[in-house]
């Protein structure tokens, strides 16, 4: 009896009237913002962006702090040291040599090899002066007295000219027998002969000559190819010894660490000195630390994240930086100490790796911020930053639509795989 009255009091139409005056003026505004949030969510499927990032230590510096370094191009003996801490140097200034006997011994044993060769020209060249000298006055000689004869000759030949036109009339005559005149105009032509093979013989004589001074100039030719292919073997070597022994420095700046010291074997991709740009208008940089394999992925010009420590990038943003350098050979420990002047500091950015890839960002400069650098949020205007402050950096590698990471993943769910 007491749950039939509890029911008729419950559920009577006046309260259903009541129940639904009350709801009902909600109702649509809930189903507007159930639409809102399903297009919303429509809207980041194909429109939002999820950034791909890679996370590095760090530590924020002056901008004229050290990070650029003068490293050994080949493996060599650091023989001297051409600067000091605290001197300034251009780039591409000489402030290191370094010593490869091997390759000094290659130059000299090539140099020696040219210049026996240069020796074997001048010999040859003087081989052919003596010997065209005499074979020039043997030709001289020649054609002087093939000329005086050939001279008597013509001389002889123009008088017989006019003697065989009147004996060839006396013969037609009678008057000298035939005999006599086949004599005569066989000597005739015999002198005419004569003549003419002198004059080959001058020709000849002066052919011996050239040919002589062209065989002459084939072997001289050929002694000059093998000097040439010599000096440019050397040159090569020399260049190769040049790049081993000479390092020079990447940038104008100010020597700020000498890493290691003379007499000490450097390997190819050692940081010798460390050096700081001079100066600019802008405040800070950050030096960032990954490994090797990491460190491949991060390229010139890519944005950057920095966040200093102690500071949450979710309540005051982070400071926008650019990839200005990143170092092509791996730092060990001993460079981060030289580098950082700091062994305990060296150790905690190195972590477990024997070496690390270092990076160099350019923190935006913001005149209008206390800090003077750009921060994604005005938040972090006030944040004290300064030189030696650790950091975090963010360096963003790739940005994807969620629509772009989801097809990956239906297919791989689908088992489906592309030929």
């Amino acid at each position: 009896m007491f749950r039939k009255q509890v029911i008729e009091h419950h559920y009577l139409p006046e309260k259903w009237q009541t129940l639904l005056r009350l709801k009902s003026p909600f109702l649509p505004l809930l189903s507007i913002l159930m639409i809102l949030i399903l297009l919303g969510m429509i809207f980041f499927l194909f429109f939002g962006t999820i950034s791909t990032r890679l996370s590095a230590p760090g530590l924020i510096i002056g901008r004229n702090s050290a990070i650029y370094s003068a490293v050994a191009q080949d493996n060599g003996q650091i023989k001297q040291f051409l600067v000091s801490l605290g001197d300034n140097v251009t780039k591409g200034q000489l402030i290191v040599r370094l010593l490869r006997p091997d390759l000094h011994h290659k130059v000299m044993l090539q140099k020696k090899q040219l210049k026996l060769l240069q020796e074997e020209q001048q010999k040859l060249e003087l081989q052919k002066s003596k010997e065209m000298t005499m074979q020039s006055d043997h030709t001289t000689r020649q054609l002087s007295t093939l000329k005086t004869i050939m001279a008597f000759q013509k001389e002889h030949i123009a008088k017989l000219d006019n003697t065989m036109i009147n004996r060839r009339k006396l013969a037609a005559k009678g008057v000298i027998s035939q005999i006599m005149m086949e004599e005569q105009e066989r000597l005739y032509n015999d002198l005419i002969k004569s003549f003419n093979e002198n004059h080959a013989k001058i020709l000849a004589v002066k052919g011996d000559l050239l040919k002589l001074d062209h065989q002459w100039n084939e072997h001289l030719l050929e002694i000059k190819k093998k000097i040439l292919d010599q000096e440019v073997k050397l040159q090569q070597t020399e260049y190769e010894h040049h790049l081993a022994t000479q390092v020079t420095s990447p940038i104008t700046g100010i020597i700020t660490g000498i890493n290691s010291t003379i007499g000490l074997q450097a390997v190819k991709g050692d940081a010798l000195v460390s050096i700081s740009p001079l100066k600019d208008t802008y405040d800070y940089d950050a030096l960032l630390f990954l490994s090797a394999n990491a460190g491949q992925r991060v390229k010139q010009n890519m944005r950057v994240l920095v966040n200093p420590a102690g500071y949450q990038s979710e309540k005051y943003g982070s400071i926008i930086g650019r990839v200005v350098h990143v170092q092509p050979f791996p730092a060990s420990k001993k460079e981060l100490e030289g580098l950082l002047q700091n062994s305990a500091l060296a150790d905690k950015l190195l972590g477990d790796s024997r070496s690390v890839i270092i990076i160099r960002a350019r923190l935006l400069h913001n005149s209008q911020a206390a800090n003077h650098v750009q921060w994604t949020s005005s938040a972090g205007n006030d944040v004290k930053v300064g030189a030696g402050s650790l950091c975090q950096g963010q360096f963003i590698l790739t940005k994807q639509t969620p629509f772009e990471l989801i097809i990956p993943a239906l297919k791989k769910g689908l088992g489906y795989h592309e030929s």
